[in-house]
Parts: C-alpha cells; structure tokens; sequence
C-alpha cells in the first residue's frame, strides 16, 4: 500500500496544475494498474534499469562531445586535472602524452559509443515496455472477463450487454499506463541527464531555462485540465456506442416490424457523433502545443546565444562554442519536457477509462456468485420452501412474498398465475440465481446458500419461457455445457423431446447450423432443441417455463406424454399459462401478487369458484 500511496501522491503532485483531485474510482483504476505492473517485477525492472543505464550514457554523450569542442577552442582546459584519483598512473600518462587534436578525436570516438550503447539499451527499454504493455492488456481484459463470469446474477442482469462489452474492452487501458510510465521513466532520467550537462555548462542559463520550461509547464495545464473534460465525454459516448449498437443490431426483427430503423440508427450515430466530436476537438487543441513549444525553444535559444554574446565581450569567440553546446543540450532536452506534458495529456485521457474501468472492477460494492460449499450429487427427499420473500432492488413491494410449499422427489408441481404474479422469480430462486430476502429454501434439508451452486445446477435440466440458441450445430446446441455428452444421449434426448424427426429432415441432420438465435427453425423447433437440452444430461430436477407454449396442439401432447413419463424418475416443476399442460401435476399452485392463494389438484381446484376454475373457464369456455 505504501507504493500505491506514493504513486497517487507523486501522480497527484505532478498533475495539480491540469487535473482535479483523482475521485474514488480513478484511484482505483491506476491502483489495479499499479499492482498489475507489480505482478511483473522482471520485465519492469528491465523497462527501467535500462532506461536509466540509456539515460547516463546519454548524458556522458553530451558531456563528452562539449567537453571535446572545448578542447578545441580553450587551450587552457587541464582534461588530466579533473580525472577521478582512482584511475591509474598508465592511464592518466597516457592521456598526457596525446595532442590536443588526438584528445579531440578520443572524445568524439567514446561520445559515438556512448550514444550506440544508448541507442541499444533504449531499444531494449522500448522492447520490455512493449511486452509488459501487452501483458498488462491480456491480463486487465481476462480479468474483466472473469469479474463479469463471477458477478451473481442479480448483480450483472443490471449492466445492458452492450455496455458489459464495452466495460471489459476498456480493462484493456490499463496497459496504456505502462506505456506511459516507460516513456515518463526516460524522460525523466534524460531531463536530469541534460539538466546536469546544461548546469557544468553555466548554472545561469541552466536557471533561466528552467524558469522558462516551468511557465510554459503551468500554462499548459488549462489545456491539460479541457482535455481530461473532453476525454471523459469521449468515454462516456464510446461506451453509449457499444452499448446501443449491440442492442438494437440483436433485434434486427424488431426494429423492422415496429418501423424503428431510423429511431436506431440516430441513436447509434449520436453516441458515435458525439464522441467523434469530443475526440477532434481534442486533437485540435493537442495540436497546438508542437508549435508553441517549437517557438518558446527556439525563441529561447536565441536569447541565449545573442545574450552570451553580449556579456562575453572580448572573450566571445572562446565563450560562443560553449553557447552552442549549451544551445545543443537545450534543444535536446526540449522533446524530453514535451514527452512529460504529453505524459500529462495522456493521463487526463486516461484517467477518464481508468475511473470506469476502475468503478467497474471494484468488489467492495459488487455482489458475487458463491462459491463452494456442499457438493450436490442427488435429491434423495424433497424442496422445501420456507417462508421466502424476496424484492428486486428498487422495488416498493415484494416480488413473492411468505412462500411455502414442498416439491418432493418424483413428485410434479404446477405454478399458475397472471403475467408478474411471481413465477418467474419463483425458479430463479430455486435455481439459485436470487437469494430470498426472508426465509429459506432447503434441499434435503439442507439449506440452499451452502450447497455448490455449480454442482446443484448440474442436476437441474431447464427450458426457459424465452429460448436461446447459438449460432453453430444442432448438436452443439443440444449439448451446451456438456461436453462429455455422446452422440447417443443427444439423439435420446432429441427423441424424447420429439425434435429428432424433424433433425434428421435436415441436410445436414445434426451437424445443421441453426443461424442467429435460431432463425432458420421455427418456434416449436426451437423449444424442442431447448428440451432436449434440458434433458440431454439426464438430471434429477426438471423445470420448465412455458415449455410448450410455442407448440402445436398435436405436438404439445406428444410432450406433455413425455412428461408424465418422467413422473417418478425426475422432479418436475411446470410453469404455464396453458392449462392444458398442468392437468396431470400432483399439485397445483397458484399465484395472485406473489403469494400463493390456492392449491391443490386439478379437480380439487375447479370444485372451488376460486382463480384457477375461472382461468379454466376462460380457457376452455
């Protein structure tokens, strides 16, 4: 934590001219950077020992090629005399015993090896700040994948799809800032190393020089602070983008059946507008900070020069070659203090997706699936519900409330009741999906928040209300999640769920690729590929949701035959509208605003004048 602490100071103290205090969330997002980066100590090190290895000779390239031109002009310049004591008496002869000309030419030689072995580290630096960049994406990226994978599924059923894609594209910033502090690093370490040079120079026109870089330093923070302004626009219209792109190009069929292509295309084009719109003008304005610091540094290297002339009087012509090396020194160091507020630039774009990425990632107000707990092999006794309620967030009323009622094993249960009267949330509840706000749900006794969540699920086969098919085989559908499956227990579920005639119809039998959601069958096939997954792994419990809904009348028996088959090998939990699929369940249950108001059979129920004898009527009159 200290290191993470120093960072935010130092980033603080380095960016309070353009950038308002780092809120919660950007914290958080430079700190998962942080410790990311931190997880690759080796390439790290390389990316900054080697950048500062680059830096010092650099420097020494400078040094020694001033130093040589000095030789030249200054006569009096005792080389020997200012040779550190612990090089030996050879060494120090040697030099003595060389021309002034020889001297010159030694100079120059070392300055050139100097700057190749600076140009070779460098690259090394650049080489290790691009494998780690990459890394660091993978990783940020993986990461979101896994964090959205673990959220509940109440937790992640509140981020729209698109936006989700979004979210975990922008993980992939994080290696953004290991660029960043690669270049940083060698700008810094080349600043000092020119900085140095520049004050053995004249330590006068070393502080002049800073005065003037420091004020162009703090009158670029006003555009500093526009462009962090515009970048979160730009952010928060990219996310708005993919967001609405993947929701309205899922429902192609939609927009065209209610003659709202032009409602969406304007939706996704005023996202992507406004985005482009923040991103050019940002350009624009970046733009103009390569001429102004062209002009202040060339306008400040006459100064220089003409005011070293001046005050140099008679002794100018020895005192101008220095100038010029000081001159040489200061335009080199001028792309280093540019790549430093271009380093500011940077982080007030970044900071924007490190807040979002960084809001996104964080646990401590997330909700996530369970983990562990006891494994699930068999339901050997019964479900008992007890006393449950549960509420959505936000909402004012229960979505069921004072559950109570048993499924026991072989046993068949029916769920009736009007649109929103609870049913739903009834099965996301058994499945685990919800955990009941009062009460509890136990499995043979056991309660159902300390049973494995994955194993519990495995013996459950489900057919949603709304049925979701990919676009790849038959077979591939069929056996979804369940890789070890054979083809003969695909085709027996297939039978079962009276979808394997119409399979083998196909050209391509099993192997048929069902397209987008499954357009290229209709509704009824697309349910019986959905049963027969259900069924495909051959599980102990068996819900399902309107299972027969998009059926035909000669089909729909065929499966409710199936069904009535299962009756003592499998528990079965039935939701429907259609009471004819209900009539042979061994109870019952339906509900009126969450609460269960009547029970009991088929006949028992239409004995009472209650609300299932006239939905029966209704239907059936």
């Amino acid at each position: 934590m200290r290191i993470l602490d120093f960072v935010f100071r130092s980033s603080r103290w380095m960016f309070h001219y353009g950038t308002k205090p780092l809120t919660k969330n950007e914290k958080e997002g430079l700190s998962i950077a942080v410790r990311q980066m931190l997880r690759h100590p080796g390439q790290l090190s390389l990316m900054l020992v080697t950048g500062l290895v680059a830096a010092v000779f650099e420097g020494g390239t400078i040094g020694l090629l001033g130093l040589a031109v000095k030789i030249l002009t200054d006569e009096s310049v005792l080389l020997v005399q200012n040779l550190p004591s612990f090089l030996n008496d050879q060494l120090v002869l040697y030099l003595l015993n060389i021309s002034q000309g020889g001297l010159f030419l030694l100079l120059i030689g070392l300055a050139v090896a100097a700057q190749i072995l600076k140009g070779l580290l460098g690259y090394v630096s650049t080489v290790a700040q691009t494998g780690l960049s990459y890394r660091l994406m993978k990783d940020g990226q993986d990461g979101a994948t896994n964090h959205v994978m673990n959220l509940s599924y109440r937790q992640v059923s509140q981020y729209p799809s698109g936006q989700l894609g979004s979210l975990i594209d922008q993980s992939g910033v994080i290696s953004d800032i290991v660029t960043e502090v690669g270049k940083a690093s060698r700008a810094i370490l080349m600043t000092v190393s020119y900085v140095s040079v520049m004050i053995l120079i004249s330590p006068l026109l070393t502080t002049a020089a800073i005065v003037v870089f420091g004020l162009l330093w703090v009158a670029l923070s006003r555009i500093v602070k526009i462009l962090k302004q515009l970048s979160t626009r730009a952010v928060e219209s990219e996310i708005a983008t993919w967001r609405w792109s993947i929701e309205y190009l899922n429902v192609p069929r939609l927009l065209r059946l209610f003659g709202t292509t032009d409602i969406a295309k304007g939706v996704i084009q005023d996202a992507r507008h406004k985005r482009i719109a923040a991103e050019k003008k940002s350009a624009v304005i970046n733009a103009a900070i390569l001429p102004v610091f062209e002009i202040i540094t060339v306008f400040g290297a006459g100064v220089f020069l003409i005011c070293g002339y001046l005050f140099s009087g008679e002794s100018a012509i020895k005192v101008v070659p220095g100038l010029f090396v000081f001159v040489l020194v200061f335009f080199r160091l001028k792309p280093q203090v540019k790549m430093l507020n271009d380093l500011r630039i940077q982080m007030a774009k970044l900071l924007p997706k490190l807040g979002k990425v960084g809001e996104f990632l964080r646990t401590d107000d997330k909700e996530f699936e369970k983990i562990g707990g006891v494994q699930f092999r068999k339901l050997t006794s019964s479900i008992q519900v007890r006393g449950v309620s549960y509420r959505y967030d936000g909402a004012d009323v229960n979505a069921v409330s004072s559950l109570d009622f048993d499924l026991a094993r072989g046993e068949t249960i029916a769920l009736v009741g009007e649109s929103g009267s609870g049913k739903s949330t009834i099965v996301n509840l058994l499945l685990a999906l919800h955990q009941p706000s009062v009460g509890e749900i136990l499995i043979d006794g056991n309660n159902l928040n300390t049973i494995d969540s994955i194993t519990w699920r495995e013996r459950i086969g489900i057919v949603d209300q709304e049925v979701y098919l990919l676009n790849t085989s038959i077979k591939d559908n069929i056996s979804f999640g369940r890789q070890q499956i054979s083809d003969l227990d695909i085709e027996t579920a297939a039978r079962t769920a009276l979808a394997h005639e119409f399979i083998e119809s196909f050209e391509d039998g099993y192997h048929t690729v069902v397209g987008d959601r499954g357009y290229k069958l209709s509704g009824g096939e697309q349910q019986r590929i959905a049963l027969a997954r259900a069924l495909v792994s051959n599980p102990d419990i068996l819900i399902l949701d309107e299972a027969t809904s998009s059926l035909d009348s000669i089909s729909e028996k065929y499966i409710q035959k199936a069904i009535e088959g299962m009756h003592d090998s499998r528990t079965i939990l039935v939701i429907a509208h259609r009471l004819s699929t209900v009539t042979k369940a061994d109870k019952i249950l339906v509900l009126a605003a969450g609460k269960i108001v009547e029970s009991g059979t088929k006949d028992e129920l239409l004995t009472e004048d209650g609300i299932f004898s006239k939905l029966w009527a209704t239907q059936y009159r």
